[in-house]
């Protein structure tokens, strides 16, 4: 779920993506909509066993004294304003180098504050609060670190993952699954934002190409390669367009030929809506 929806606009939008047939709905505290997201699956009909519901842990502005006890606290607010009992998936937000980077405005999140953050999303997840617990960009070295000192693997690894991406995002995805993790990318379709003419137009030069052959849209496309991989994906639920043609994608998956096509065209290791460096990507 974008952050940039107001909640005026997420109420209506979830119930009417809900009602089209949508599952999944991801949000975050950050983004300021777990209430009106809250109100829209109440307003949807659809009982709430059917709905897959992702919220995050975002980094606190102020590290806390006892983050694993401070966890606990913003588990518990997100299923006050969401007016559920528990969550299928929470996830730390951002990891440790990405948090450094990107985020001036948050604490400094140290490998050992983190730990504890997970640690709490871990005592949820025993309570039953949290079905499943993930992490967000985080690297492939701090998630063995989470794994190593706790003995509790993620479930789900959330991150900005699309066709174009380095191949060094595309195989910390395929280290993930192959660890038995669940893997969910957001902003599918970011890519549009790349504010290079040469990439953007061989971008759109494929994607409509292999759009004509299947007889699909570009975005019906790129979601097939989405579901070809193995890898969840949260789209804007804004407008009733999108929804249609985001929920009716391609039936027939992506020929070996047509996937390496569509991955052929790449940039480099940086996000084009935010243009920040993805984890563990910095040295490509």
């Amino acid at each position: 779920m974008p952050r940039d929806l107001s909640s005026a606009n997420v109420h209506p939008a979830v119930a009417r993506y809900l009602a089209a047939g949508g599952r999944r709905v991801a949000t975050a505290p950050g983004y300021g909509n777990e209430q009106a997201v809250g109100e829209g699956i109440r307003d949807s009909g659809v009982p709430r066993e059917q709905i897959w519901v992702t919220t995050a842990l975002d980094p606190p502005i102020v590290m806390p004294r006892n983050p694993r006890q401070w966890v606990a606290g913003q588990v518990d607010a997100s299923l006050h304003r969401l007016n559920v009992t528990y969550v299928d998936d929470m996830y730390l937000h951002w990891g440790v180098e990405q948090v450094y980077k990107t985020k001036p405005d948050v604490a400094n999140v140290t490998e050992e504050q983190n730990l504890e953050l997970y640690w709490g999303l871990i005592d949820a997840q025993r309570a039953g609060k949290v079905r499943h617990i993930g992490v967000g960009l985080h690297t492939q070295k701090e998630i063995e670190y989470l794994i190593n000192s706790t003995g509790v693997k993620p479930d789900i690894m959330h991150g900005w993952i699309t066709p174009f991406m380095p191949k060094k995002q595309l195989d910390l995805a395929k280290w993930a699954m192959s660890q038995g993790m669940a893997t969910s990318a957001w902003g599918p379709y970011n890519w549009q934002n790349l504010d290079d003419p040469e990439q953007l137009g061989a971008h759109r030069s494929i994607t409509s190409e292999l759009a004509n052959k299947y007889n699909a849209t570009v975005f019906q496309v790129i979601a097939r390669w989405y579901l070809d991989q193995g890898i969840a994906m949260a789209t804007s639920m804004l407008k009733p367009s999108y929804v249609e043609e985001d929920l009716h994608c391609l039936r027939t998956p992506l020929s070996a030929e047509d996937t390496a096509l569509l991955e052929s065209v790449k940039w480099g290791c940086h996000q084009t809506d935010a243009v920040q460096p993805l984890p563990g990507c910095a040295d490509d």
